[in-house]
């Protein structure tokens, strides 16, 4: 009720609710960083593995690629996000 009413009247007094402090990254957050990153170079080889070889053109190699390009967009899209809501604090729960 009193960061409503700090907000109504103007002054927000000593809540430190509306401004976080800025993070910094430090090693756990460099170790995060690293888990899409490696997962993205290491499903591009596969794809490029497959894509350059005569001999893994066939069922296998198709799904393979095909899994690979999934982690592709995994890696690129939702770890990148995770990562980076994780290390900077501002992860909420649904």
């Amino acid at each position: 009720m009193a960061v409503f009413d700090a907000v109504k009247n103007g002054s927000e007094g000593n809540c430190s609710c509306h401004s976080p402090e800025p993070y910094q990254l430090g090693w756990s957050g460099l170790g995060l960083l690293t888990l899409p990153v490696l997962a993205l170079a290491g499903n591009i080889m596969v794809c490029a593995a497959v894509i350059r070889r005569r001999s893994l053109r066939n069922g296998l190699g198709i799904s393979a690629a095909s899994m690979a390009l999934c982690d592709i967009l995994y890696s690129s899209l939702v770890m990148s996000v995770a990562v980076a809501r994780t290390v900077s604090g501002k992860y909420t729960e649904l």
